[in-house]
């Protein structure tokens, strides 16, 4: 049983580290655009994000599973 906790506390840090990301890139395109410029992160690197630390539904799956 605590090696499911393990798992699943490893894919909740994931998580949040993902989500500060990803905070972090919303907040630089919104100031962006208030100065009137292009955004710098695209959809395309917001689901990088996730790709790299391992929160998509498979991946989550597979490492609660392990």
């Amino acid at each position: 049983m605590g090696e499911e906790y393990g798992r699943a506390a490893l894919l909740f840090s994931q998580s949040v580290c993902a989500m500060l990301r990803g905070f972090g890139m919303m907040s630089e395109n919104l100031q962006r655009l208030h100065r009137g410029e292009s955004i710098a992160y695209t959809e395309e690197v917001f689901e990088k994000t996730i790709i790299e630390f391992g929160i998509g539904w498979n991946d989550a799956v597979r490492q609660l599973r392990e």
